[in-house]
């Protein structure tokens, strides 16, 4: 599906997408928007959440730097291997 929603957005149509799987979620999105309790608590440029150290450890469960490769896909960087 992420597939499909690459190539729909590259048409420039909006996309609202939620998602509880959030390392797809900022690979896809170009912004994104933190809910907590029904409420907005954290907006910005997806790339900037995902370096965002609370983020990352409340809500991608990683306490390691996420690395992007050249082409900006996320790299989760845990235990001396790449996934």
């Amino acid at each position: 599906m992420s597939e499909a929603l690459v190539e729909i957005n590259k048409t420039d149509i909006t996309i609202l997408l939620v998602e509880q799987d959030v390392i797809t979620a900022f690979d896809l999105a170009d912004k994104a928007f933190v809910i907590e309790s029904g409420r907005v608590t954290t907006s910005g440029p997806a790339n900037d959440l995902a370096d965002d150290p609370r983020i990352r450890q409340v809500y991608m469960g990683i306490q390691c730097p996420i690395l992007r490769d050249r082409n900006g896909i996320f790299m989760v960087h845990t235990s001396g291997s790449m996934h």
